[in-house]
């Protein structure tokens, strides 16, 4: 069952930061994000960036999200594959902004994950960092 507990806003931010280490490959991203921004921090946050692009693919509960974010003239992607998913709400238009997004791990050990106001809510059992990239805009 999909369950996050909204409490505390530091300590979602936090568990967010703890859960995102989860995802295999995202020190990758994470050493990108930072030589692109020029900052120097181990978190990822997709605050002010856009779900550009989603599929689903029923038969092996497998989602796959696209992410894009701005910084100066250039756009960055970063695209991760989520693995046992559970959906539990999805009404999406392409290019929808993320707010915030909120991970919380749950007692059977799959993840809870909510893209905020980017109507993308869902559970999963793990998840892989599959590419990123940038381009000149």
């Amino acid at each position: 069952m999909f369950k996050i507990e909204w409490n505390d806003l530091q300590k979602m931010h936090e568990e967010t930061d703890r859960c995102v280490k989860y995802i295999s490959g995202i020190g990758e991203y994470i050493s990108f994000k930072n030589e692109i921004y020029h900052t120097k921090n181990d978190d990822v946050c997709f605050g002010d960036n856009q779900i550009d692009a989603i599929s689903f693919f029923p038969p092996e509960k497998k989602l796959t999200v696209r992410i894009k974010g701005y910084y100066n003239n250039h756009a960055c992607f970063v695209v991760i594959d989520f693995f046992d998913v559970e959906i539990q709400y999805m009404d999406i238009a392409p290019e929808h902004y993320i707010d915030d997004m909120f991970i919380q791990q749950n007692s059977d050990g799959k993840f809870s994950i909510s893209f905020g106001s980017g109507e993308l809510d869902f559970r999963y059992a793990y998840a892989k960092l599959n590419r990123f990239w940038t381009e000149n805009i």
